[in-house]
């Protein structure tokens, strides 16, 4: 059985993932209501097609960011 983390660290998890630079340079950070917003479109659409309780609560972590 897998272990996942709680909803409110993947949440976190999520915002640092896309909040931290990776094009080559490193000049181009996004801002981290940028990063929430990006995460919650992507946990949408996890919601979308799995239906998952699991991702709903994410989705509410971040929405309470």
């Amino acid at each position: 059985m897998e272990i996942k983390p709680k909803p409110k660290e993947k949440a976190e998890e999520l915002i640092n993932l896309m909040v931290l630079p990776v094009d080559e340079w490193h000049k181009y950070p996004m801002c981290r209501d940028t990063a929430v917003q990006c995460a919650i479109i992507a946990v949408e659409q996890l919601i979308i097609e799995t239906g998952s309780k699991y991702w709903y609560e994410v989705k509410h972590e971040l929405t309470n960011l």
